[in-house]
């Protein structure tokens, strides 16, 4: 062992099998990801850039959006989008796991996190800015 050096111990990859469907959002550490589930959270070690990218690409294709460097939220797990917290709630209480998001991908992404909650709530999105009654196209098909 070089001086000021640490070793580490080996460490066993775990594959960790979960639907994304069922992930409200995912955090990014340096070498592992931490999957926020309704009931529990799960860990993984990440092994390669390469599986990394791929994880990210099918998160992607699952409506995931990257909303910081180290955190992706499942757009249909969205309960409730409070702008004036920054925080999105992914239960019906709005009192169970929330993440805050920073001011910019808040304003990035206002609208499409507005539509992703009335999409899982079943509620209508009044757009009271736009007089010819266009709109964004539906999150979901």
């Amino acid at each position: 062992m070089k001086a000021g050096y640490l070793e580490e111990e080996p460490t066993k990859s775990v594959h960790v099998e979960l639907s994304l469907k069922d992930v409200q959002y995912v955090e990014f550490g340096i070498h592992d990801i931490r999957y926020h589930l309704p009931e529990r959270v799960v860990h993984q070690q990440v092994e390669s850039l390469v599986e990394f990218t791929d994880l990210l690409e099918e998160m992607q294709e699952n409506d995931f959006i990257k909303l910081d460097s180290h955190l992706l939220v499942n757009l249909r797990k969205i309960k409730k989008y409070a702008p004036s917290e920054g925080k999105l709630y992914f239960d019906e209480s709005y009192e169970g796991p929330s993440v805050t998001i920073a001011s910019l991908p808040q304003r990035k992404f206002h609208l499409l996190l507005l539509e992703a909650e009335a999409a899982n709530t079943g509620t209508k999105l009044v757009n009271k800015s736009n007089q010819s009654g266009s709109f964004v196209p539906k999150l979901f098909p």
